[in-house]
């Protein structure tokens, strides 16, 4: 659906095969590292596969949120995690935010 594809793990193809009754759902879980959890809810007619954010989501979230010092810190932490976002942007994406209402709270970072 949507036309994402998820990994097919043991635990999907476990959950997959479950009977389930009509109507009703089932949830299942793999948790090898808290901050990349992934769920599976197996209902009638679809497996729904839920997974964490990863840091770029977190820290595209909070530079949208104008929560540029966070994320700058956040992206300087887990830089090796990084694809689409970089200390050194979010720096520079911050101070311009700071040049542009220097005496009040940034809107957006973005």
């Amino acid at each position: 659906a949507g036309g994402a594809s998820a990994a097919w793990t043991p635990l999907a193809a476990a959950a997959a095969r479950s009977s389930v009754a009509p109507g009703g759902w089932e949830a299942a879980y793999q948790c090898d590292d808290l901050s990349e959890m992934t769920a599976y809810v197996v209902a009638p007619h679809d497996i729904v596969v839920a997974r964490s954010f990863s840091w770029d989501d977190r820290i595209a979230w909070l530079l949208s949120s104008g929560r540029c010092e966070l994320a700058l810190t956040l992206a300087s932490r887990h830089t090796a995690s990084l694809s689409r976002h970089t200390p050194l942007a979010i720096a520079e994406q911050y101070a311009a935010s700071l040049l542009e209402a220097p005496h009040a709270a940034p809107a957006s970072c973005a």
